[in-house]
């Protein structure tokens, strides 16, 4: 009787709970923009802690590294110090010198070389295109061969052309100009923030080890522990997929951007540092990448040297062969395992919701998702005594329910 009672108690409680909740939701919902407003004022305030963060989580592997390498320097050595300590505080002084000269780098060098090119190259694209349009116009106006109707169709083509690159491109690309030049007067802000930033990142690297533990006691508080090491081994596959994608992603883009910055400049293409750049960031993009990045160099190329165009085509093909088949392969070791479909459908459905990051995270994070389901799914046909490859499904006519086994097609088995 007693059993009884305190199990109908708990009924209760679980249900009170779950009316608590739901109410909650439901105003939440009402108020979505009030809550939506505060949770981003609450982001802005701890910007500077999601900076750190973001900053530990990339250069761990530069730190894990350095640490690994000292330790075994520490190894046969006598020394009263702690050896491990010794080793954390070092390589971790020597993870956050290389951030300090790659942010420098970037804050000081790369920007403000990339925005006094876009500075100078703006106000020249209406005339380059004029000059390009005059110049076809010209040429097409003595040829003979070309018919007048072609001749009719191709001029007004050209003229809603010079119509949409005047009234259009131009004003978004000075409206671009614009948001560069408000992003360089907050310079003061964000080196603000990169400051508090590494010095959460230097607390993170001394505690991560107990963060880690941390959160492993809180799962297995929460949960049975088939299901919490489910969780602490799924998250830990997570963060082999994601870093290991993401950061060698990084790496691969930024060699590639180096290599592209003195070549570009030995063949005399115009905008070299410009075109590195677009052509390193858009690198890490997977598989549509370089051609986003490909496209609008070439025709930045081409207004200003038709010739040189050619010659920039035909280096983007030369590099990416190399990137493709000798760079990636060797930094990505751990391939994401997903088709080019889901591939395709994860760049859309993150670039859509979250935009450049969004086609940069998604793969990968579509990549642990994807392996979730999967196992679960793998799983579940398991205990139905069922295969878990799909292969053995793609002429499978039906299952037999008395002996639980696949019934295929009589013209394919």
């Amino acid at each position: 009787m007693k059993e009884k009672k305190i199990d109908f108690t708990k009924k209760i409680f679980m249900l009170c709970i779950l009316i608590i909740i739901s109410i909650t939701w439901f105003f939440l919902l009402l108020r979505i923009n009030i809550v939506t407003t505060r949770i981003l004022d609450m982001i802005k305030s701890v910007r500077a802690v999601i900076y750190g963060i973001i900053l530990a989580y990339l250069f761990n592997p530069i730190m894990m590294s350095s640490r690994r390498f000292i330790l075994h320097l520490l190894e046969n050595k006598q020394c009263g110090l702690n050896k491990k300590r010794c080793a954390k505080i070092i390589s971790i002084t020597i993870t956050v010198v290389i951030g300090i000269v790659i942010l420098t780098l970037i804050c000081f060098v790369i920007l403000p070389s990339t925005y006094n090119t876009l500075a100078d190259l703006l106000p020249k694209l209406p005339s380059l295109v004029d000059q390009y349009l005059i110049t076809l116009s010209e040429k097409i106006a003595s040829s003979k061969k070309l018919n007048s109707t072609f001749y009719q169709v191709l001029e007004k083509s050209m003229l809603y052309f010079e119509d949409w690159f005047s009234n259009s491109l131009i004003s978004k690309s000075n409206s671009i100009l614009s948001y560069v030049t408000k992003s360089i007067m907050n310079v003061t802000r964000i080196t603000f923030d990169l400051v508090v930033g590494i010095i959460v990142a230097i607390y993170a690297f001394m505690e991560k080890e107990k963060f880690i533990a941390q959160s492993k006691k809180i799962i297995y508080a929460l949960f049975n522990i088939k299901s919490a090491n489910y969780i602490i081994d799924t998250a830990r596959y997570a963060h082999k997929t994601f870093s290991g994608f993401l950061i060698g992603k990084i790496i691969d883009s930024l060699i590639v951007g180096i290599i592209s910055y003195p070549i570009l400049l030995v063949m005399h293409i115009p905008y070299a540092l410009l075109l590195s750049v677009i052509i390193g960031i858009t690198n890490i993009i997977p598989y549509f990448g370089p051609l986003i990045g490909a496209v609008p160099c070439t025709i930045l190329v081409f207004l200003v040297d038709g010739k040189k165009s050619v010659y920039f085509i035909l280096f983007i093909i030369i590099l990416q062969q190399i990137d493709g088949n000798i760079i990636g392969p060797k930094i990505l070791k751990n391939t994401t395992h997903v088709s080019e479909f889901w591939v395709t459908f994860a760049l859309l459905l993150a670039g859509g919701i979250w935009g450049f990051i969004g086609m940069i995270i998604g793969v990968p994070l579509f990549a642990v998702l994807y392996s979730i389901v999967k196992h679960i799914i793998e799983k579940l046909l398991l205990q139905k005594n069922l295969p878990a490859d799909s292969c053995s499904y793609i002429n499978a006519k039906n299952i037999d329910e008395e002996n639980h086994i696949l019934v295929y097609n009589d013209s394919v088995h």
